[in-house]
């Protein structure tokens, strides 16, 4: 079920750093767009990248979360797209035909991906635009009309435009598919096939015509990239599809350290020996709160389910922090309005499901908080590489219980023997499929590790540096709490006085006699019914 990354000759690799952009052939214009952004040197996966892509080739693009993927496969995409025009002396922009598009897996990283592309709006002229749910279709009918150099959008928008019409790809040259495996994990796979088969197809006769006798260089037209963090069975599998191995038009330009965890974070696991997960929370993050206070930085909490989430934020709104929360069950504004608030600094915790975990750019994250421990290694991956983005330093603190253990095994296994771990891909592709039986009248967790796993030791974490565990006691929680009783099923007030029990004993003996009883005696049982039973 996992995938076994093993680093070897067929994948590309630097012995020299790089330490400018501009050792990378690219546009003078993009170097001092990076320079005024504080973006200097290209980081490793940067420096494999960016050459291989400006070459026009399809790649398979995999580094640790927080790399600077999206600038590894932005930059040559707009190097490319200007040098066209460059050659033309004209603009390529044509009205309903994009030139490149980026397929993201949400509006969240869709906004997040415009962004990085308008970097370089103003000094490399060129039409950047996002299509996602929640705004305005006539908003997009228009930029689409009016000419598109490089779409950013989701798959459903993408289908919606084109079952309308409204997009073609004819003149689209590269298409890159940002989040491959999550994609993948939430089913696109046959969404995905489907739109890059017309691009790395063999072409015919006349094609092949067309292409001699405008003297275009026909690789550079198909260019289909895979951008991830992991890499699963799924993405092999698709890539064997259209491309055999050893094919030179595709590259993997895969990262050392892909699969290992962060070096720059700690981890620690805090087991439970009770059923509440709040109080050890709220012990935890008045440490956080006093580290907030000086480093000026922001935490996330991760959650399994939106009903999980939705409780963390009530609780946590109770604890008095200031807490905004993302999941599938907000509308898209409220969303929107959501992230801007924590981006914004307006409140220090996100309580988020795994739809925050993959892709999303906080700088200022330094604390994230497994309140749901993963059920998959790759969500773990992915949820820690929100903390200590771009080499910062960074804190993973996670609640386990004992049938979480796998996971921490394979994990300090990885770390210490510096070794990759599998990836079976997310909890998605576990609940798609695994069945969950019923023992013993109750529902069966889902399974947490991969078949062919090692049992988990005793103490997994033993003998570590930057992986901690503890044990959280809480002595107050040995006594089992009374269950609160709701208002109407209370005691009244009433209850027990001669009164009161003297007329109940009217009225049910009237009632097995058959008789009838008296307006007045009603009015009489009125006045004694308890205040708190009205409604």
């Amino acid at each position: 079920m996992g995938v076994d990354l093993i680093v070897n000759r067929r994948f590309f690799s630097r012995k020299t750093p790089v330490l400018s952009f501009r050792e990378l052939n690219l546009m003078e214009e993009i170097c001092q767009v990076l320079e005024k952004h504080h973006i200097r040197a290209p980081s490793s996966i940067q420096s494999l990248a960016i050459p291989e892509l400006l070459k026009g080739k399809s790649a398979l693009l995999t580094a640790q979360t927080g790399t600077g993927k999206t600038l590894a496969y932005a930059t040559p995409i707009i190097h490319m797209l200007k040098m066209q025009e460059l050659q033309a002396q004209i603009r390529l922009t044509v009205p309903h035909r994009p030139r490149t598009i980026v397929i993201v897996p949400n509006r969240e990283l869709a906004q997040q991906a415009e962004e990085v592309f308008r970097m370089f709006m103003y000094d490399v002229p060129l039409r950047f635009y996002a299509a996602f749910a929640g705004t305005k279709l006539s908003t997009e009918f228009k930029k689409i009309q009016e000419g598109i150099d490089c779409l950013i959008t989701t798959p459903d928008r993408l289908v919606r435009h084109r079952d309308a019409k409204k997009i073609f790809l004819s003149n689209c040259s590269s298409v890159v598919i940002d989040e491959c495996d999550t994609l993948l994990d939430a089913g696109m796979g046959d969404f995905i096939t489907n739109l890059i088969t017309p691009l790395v197809k063999t072409p015919n006769s006349q094609e092949m015509q067309y292409v001699h006798e405008k003297k275009v260089d026909h690789s550079t037209q198909r260019q289909i990239v895979f951008c991830s963090a992991t890499i699963t069975k799924q993405m092999e599998s698709l890539v064997s599809k259209f491309w055999i191995p050893g094919d030179k038009k595709f590259v993997h330009l895969v990262e050392k350290n892909t699969h290992m965890n962060l070096t720059n974070l700690d981890h620690e696991f805090i087991k439970l020996s009770e059923r509440d997960k709040y109080e050890p929370l709220r012990h935890v993050l008045k440490e956080f709160q006093s580290f907030i206070r000086t480093e000026n930085t922001a935490g996330m909490i991760f959650c399994n389910s939106i009903q999980s989430a939705r409780s963390a934020e009530h609780t946590l709104r109770s604890f008095g922090f200031k807490v905004s929360s993302l999941h599938g069950d907000i509308p898209p504004m409220m969303r929107n309005k959501y992230v801007a608030d924590f981006r914004n600094r307006k409140t220090d915790l996100l309580v988020a499901t795994d739809l925050g975990s993959r892709g999303l750019d906080f700088p200022f994250v330094s604390h994230v908080f497994n309140l749901d421990f993963p059920k998959t290694v790759s969500d773990y991956i992915h949820r820690a590489g929100r903390a200590g983005r771009a080499g910062k330093e960074g804190y993973v603190k996670s609640f386990y219980r004992k049938f979480d253990e796998p996971i921490i095994d394979q994990m300090r296994r990885s770390h210490e023997d510096s070794i990759p771990m599998k990836i079976g891909g997310s909890s998605f592709t576990y609940r798609k499929t695994f069945e969950r039986p019923v023992v013993g009248g109750k529902i069966k967790p889902l399974p947490v590790s991969q078949p062919g796993r090692r049992k988990s030791r005793s103490d997994p974490l033993a003998a570590t540096s930057n992986l901690l565990i503890k044990t959280y006691d809480n002595p107050t929680e040995t006594q089992p709490k009374k269950r609160r009783v709701a208002h109407y099923q209370r005691k009244s007030r009433n209850a027990g006085r001669p009164e009161r029990e003297s007329i109940v004993k009217i009225e049910k003996e009237n009632k097995k006699l058959g008789k009838k009883v008296s307006i007045s005696q009603r009015r009489k049982n009125r006045n004694y019914i308890p205040r708190s039973r009205k409604f």
